[in-house]
C-alpha cells in the first residue's frame, strides 16, 4: 500500500448521475463534476465554488466542501477525467494554494503539458481494474 500525503485523508464523494434532471442540478463542484460530466474542471478560485456546482446543491454541502478545501489551503484547482475508451474511471487533481492558477487559458496550456502522466495514469488505473476483475 502506497503512502498518502501528508494531511490527506482517504475521502469519497458521491457522483449525481448528470443524465438525471436532478442529478446534474446536485453536482458537487470539482471532481464529482469532472466524473459525471466526463469533462475535465477548471476552478481558478475556490471562493467561487458555488459558481460550478449544481444549482440546487444543499448549501451546507457547499459550506462543508468549502471548509475542507480552506482547511487544506487549497485555493484553485484543475480536475482531469480518466477514461477507459469514452468511459470515466477516476478524476486527477491537481491543485495549488494560488489564487487563478487555474484558469482556462493558463490550465489548457499546462493540460497539453502534462497530458502524459494523465496517459500513464489511465494506464495504471485499467490495469489495476483488469487485474482486480472490474473491467468492462
Amino acid at each position: 500500500m502506497g503512502r498518502r500525503a501528508a494531511g490527506f485523508a482517504k475521502i469519497a464523494l458521491p457522483v449525481e448521475d448528470p443524465s438525471r434532471p436532478l442529478g446534474k442540478r446536485k453536482l458537487l463542484p470539482g471532481a464529482p463534476s469532472a466524473f459525471a460530466l466526463g469533462t475535465d474542471q477548471f476552478i481558478p478560485d475556490l471562493a467561487a465554488l458555488k459558481d460550478h456546482a449544481g444549482i440546487d446543491l444543499a448549501a451546507n454541502v457547499l459550506e462543508n466542501q468549502q471548509n475542507y478545501f480552506e482547511s487544506k489551503g487549497i485555493r484553485s484547482m484543475l480536475c482531469l477525467v480518466l477514461r477507459q475508451g469514452v468511459n470515466p474511471i477516476g478524476v486527477f487533481n491537481i491543485q495549488s494554494e494560488n489564487v487563478e492558477l487555474f484558469d482556462r487559458s493558463t490550465s489548457e496550456v499546462l493540460v497539453k503539458a502534462i497530458e502524459h502522466y494523465r496517459a500513464c495514469l489511465q494506464y495504471v488505473v485499467v490495469g489495476q481494474r483488469q487485474l482486480l476483475g472490474l473491467a468492462s
